[in-house]
């Protein structure tokens, strides 16, 4: 599994990586929402985990960019102060969540986990979609 970590800051940054590391996924990081949407054009990811206080694009703007994108990805938002003005926020975060920060590493854990976990039973297996080709056809 490959996630992408977006938070400008440096120290958060580098200890959600650590957890996500020791835990055997594979991270790419970004500094800000315009270095994350770079890099989501240039690589693939199964998780985005995004700040929301960030400059140059939040991370509620960079949701609504990989929303109004071909990009089907779930996405985290963790924030010290979630946008609950936001009144799309519940829908962006379809497929994924918010975390509040700060969080114990059994809860980014989990909340990783819980999104993966949910994103791998929503989309049908290839052998249900073999199945679903060959009744199609009857």
């Amino acid at each position: 599994m490959n996630i992408l970590v977006v938070d400008d800051v440096e120290s958060i940054r580098d200890v959600v990586v650590a957890i996500l590391k020791h835990a055997g996924f594979r991270v790419s990081v970004a500094q800000d929402g315009e270095m994350a949407w770079d890099a989501l054009c240039a690589d693939q990811f199964d998780l985005m985990i995004t700040d929301h206080d960030m400059p140059r694009l939040t991370g509620v703007d960079l949701l609504r960019r990989v929303r109004a994108s071909s990009l089907d990805l779930p996405v985290i938002l963790m924030s010290g102060s979630i946008p609950y003005e936001e009144t799309d926020l519940a829908e962006l975060l379809r497929p994924g969540m918010a975390m509040g920060k700060p969080f114990s590493f059994a809860e980014l854990l989990g909340n990783v986990r819980n999104v993966l976990s949910d994103r791998a039973h929503a989309e049908p297996s290839s052998e249900e979609l073999v199945l679903q080709g060959g009744l199609s056809e009857l």
